[in-house]
């Protein structure tokens, strides 16, 4: 029955209209309301879980006390300074539930600025799906925002630099015949709309050095943007050959067509931002801190590897690279698998041959043909499941999600990022591509390998950024597998005009498909599942072992309303209590065993420009300073610190050997560290004693 009669929509097409239209509203509203609301709130899942007196609240401690410590880490990490000390001037931004509610923001924001800023681009639900994998791989605890607004500025900045050279880039269709971009650029139309966002890409990754210093490496960026230039003039010189323009096209021409002068102009403006997103952080930090506060600081990042060997260039790269090499030795499994299954669809296809392919395919019921096709496939399938059993016996990955070591989804997920970096190979070098996949594939592996430089963790942070990585690698295979990427293959025999030759190069590119479709479709469904299970269970440093968060932490009054283990809540409570008690809240302090955050939980102030004393970054020559001018302080008539040891470290000063053994101290390593025996110099000098102690902190007091 038609659906169109006498000129009208019939009762059947009206219905179908109806459906259609309601289809449509469910689909905006999912895509538009739903999906951006689900990505605002999945980083907030946990702000109430876990209590770590380390990483997590060290960075609370910088903000809390920004406008009283100086240094080097005040300075190199100034801008996440301030916006984390602005956080704690919001409502209940004095409570840790607070911090990690604002903070999360911070992932929420990164996430909903891609799906918003690609959505014209890729699918709403590969971007979505894609956030969600990414959200869920972040590992680093959200306060510490050197990271996250990092992440933030660079995933702006490369949205800004990817709108940028899509507005020089104009569709074929739109193009004046023999029209390059030089000779578009001459008229300054798109350039114009164009440079604003140069300029903002630049304040972007300009204000990012203020943010974290290390972060001068993402001027490497600028790479992708001149190869994005070179791809758009090549695009657009090649049609206006297409369109009958050779002729006024020399080989000169041709060569020029890279357009220097486009390529400068982009350059300076981006410069142009750049310089501007850092002076004017710089400009205050020389105010606040002095003219030589940042050239300080940066000899002293340099020096500083003297002690933290792991921050030194070659140990990042050698870190960074030996883990892609080690997931090339598990991805050699894997192409194993694809070996021996492209040589079944070899041999069928030899055996049914060119001829029978084409009779099969094309006749109805279930062929020989197709049933092989179908056992091939299942195969497949099963023996990936077998590789994935092999790769957790082998200790590749675990299903324990709150581990510290992020084993749960380390390699899964190094594998992605192979699979990532090939996929922005593939689409650089490939013509099937267009112009906007290519830049994009450009930027993505400029990202990829820029964010872990800087770190001396190998590839943890950019498994904490891909939030672009996700969706460009999924809307690659999902432009692959739709067709719109195109087909070199099928289009050379349409060309010899052999429809049995195109049928049968129809069937050898589903092989090909087949081949890497079904293994990255595991992967990626893999990833996603451990990455729900990762974000759903981990917590930075509690409950590492497995151990139950089910106990809810009254004191310290900031940790108010925290799940932590019951272990970990009573031994910081007696220890809370105590200060109370003694009147010491308030007093400054020195700690000592990786405890930088007793300074923000318990309202202590640090003695020394660092919070954290033992960390390998704070320099020696930073530390005996501050020493010096803390007993200046002293004998000036000041009030001696209060001093908070982790207990291995006081059992080993206290030379108490049963307490030596029960809590496993490392003697040697003990005994080598310079900055512990200068500490006891300075208790032992002053009068320091014992006040306090449990199983995890030693409290000393001066004058006992």
């Amino acid at each position: 029955m038609g659906v169109w009669k006498g000129g009208s929509l019939s009762a059947e097409g009206k219905e179908m209209e109806r459906v259609t239209k309601y289809d449509k509203k469910v689909r905006i509203f999912i895509e538009n309301i739903c999906f951006p609301v689900l990505l605002l709130l999945y980083p907030l899942l946990l702000i109430n879980q876990g209590l770590d007196v380390a990483d997590t609240t060290y960075s609370l401690t910088n903000f809390q006390y920004f406008g009283q410590m100086k240094g080097t880490w005040m300075v190199a990490t100034f801008l996440a300074n301030v916006v984390g000390s602005l956080f704690m001037k919001l409502p209940f931004g004095d409570t840790m539930v607070g911090m990690n509610f604002y903070t999360s923001l911070v992932q929420s924001a990164t996430a909903l600025m891609v799906y918003l800023g690609l959505r014209k681009r890729i699918p709403a639900l590969l971007l979505f799906l894609g956030e969600m994998m990414a959200l869920g791989l972040c590992w680093c605890p959200s306060t510490i925002l050197y990271n996250y607004l990092t992440y933030l500025l660079m995933t702006a900045a490369l949205l800004f630099l990817y709108k940028g050279l899509t507005v020089l880039h104009v569709p074929e269709g739109k193009a004046a015949a023999g029209e390059t971009l030089g000779a578009r650029a001459g008229g300054d139309t798109s350039f114009e709309k164009g440079r604003r966002y140069f300029l903002a890409a630049g304040v972007c990754l300009g204000a990012n050095v203020a943010v974290r210093m290390p972060n001068v490496v993402q001027a490497a960026f600028i790479v992708a943007v001149w190869y994005g230039v070179i791809v758009i003039d090549r695009e657009r010189t090649s049609c206006a050959t297409s369109q009958g323009m050779a002729g006024r096209c020399t080989v000169g021409d041709r060569q020029a067509a890279v357009c220097w002068g486009q390529l400068v102009k982009v350059t300076v403006w981006c410069l142009a931002g750049y310089i501007l997103g850092f002076g004017i952080p710089l400009a205050v930090i020389c105010i606040r801190y002095g003219f030589s506060a940042y050239p300080d600081m940066v000899a002293s990042m340099f020096a500083m590897t003297e002690r933290a060997a792991d921050y030194k260039p070659a140990s990042m790269l050698t870190g960074m690279f030996g883990d892609y090499i080690q997931g090339l030795y598990w991805m050699v499994f894997a192409g194993i698998c694809m070996a021996v299954v492209w040589l079944a669809l070899f041999l069928r296809q030899r055996l049914y041959g060119a001829k029978e392919t084409v009779v099969h395919r094309n006749a109805g019921g279930w062929s020989a043909y197709k049933i092989t096709g179908v056992i091939i496939k299942l195969g497949y399938i099963c023996l990936l499941l077998l590789l994935l059993r092999f790769y957790w016996g082998r200790g590749m990955f675990t299903f324990h999600y709150y581990e510290y070591d992020y084993r749960s989804v380390y390699y899964p997920t190094v594998l992605f990022l192979l699979a990532a970096v090939y996929l922005c190979v593939c689409c650089m070098l490939s013509k099937r591509f267009g112009a906007k996949q290519k830049i994009l594939a450009a930027l993505v592996l400029v990202q990829i390998f820029v964010t872990p430089l800087g770190s001396n963790n190998k590839l943890q942070p950019i498994i904490n950024n891909l939030f672009l990585a996700v969706p460009f690698a999924l809307w690659v295979v999902y432009d692959q597998l739709t067709g719109k990427a195109g087909n070199d293959l099928k289009a050379g025999v349409i060309q010899r005009g052999r429809p049995e030759d195109e049928e049968t190069c129809a069937a050898i590119c589903r092989d090909r498909k087949t081949l890497w479709m079904i293994p990255f479709t595991m992967l990626m469904i893999f990833v996603f599942a451990q990455s729900v299970g990762f974000h759903l269970n981990f917590v930075f440093q509690d409950g590492i072992w497995g151990e139950p968060r089910d106990t809810r932490a009254v004191l310290p009054r900031k940790a108010a309303g925290i799940y932590t283990s019951l272990e970990n809540k009573v031994y910081l409570q007696e220890l809370s209590l105590f200060m109370m008690e003694e009147g010491l809240v308030g007093r400054k302090a020195i700690t000592y065993g990786e405890l930088p955050g007793l300074h923000y939980l318990l309202d202590m102030p640090p003695a020394l420009s660092n919070a954290w004393p033992d960390l390998d970054s704070y320099r020696m020559a930073e530390y005996e300073r501050d020493l010096t001018a803390l007993k200046n302080r002293i004998t000036a008539g000041g009030e001696p610190p209060v001093i908070i040891l982790s207990t291995p470290a006081a059992a080993f000063l206290s030379d108490d050997g049963e307490a030596i053994v029960w809590f496993g101290v490392d003697m040697e390593a003990m005994a080598a560290d310079e900055k512990l025996q200068q500490l006891a110099e300075l208790m032992r000098e002053y009068g320091y004693a014992e006040v306090f102690g449990n199983a995890r902190y030693v409290v000393y007091q001066s004058g006992f």
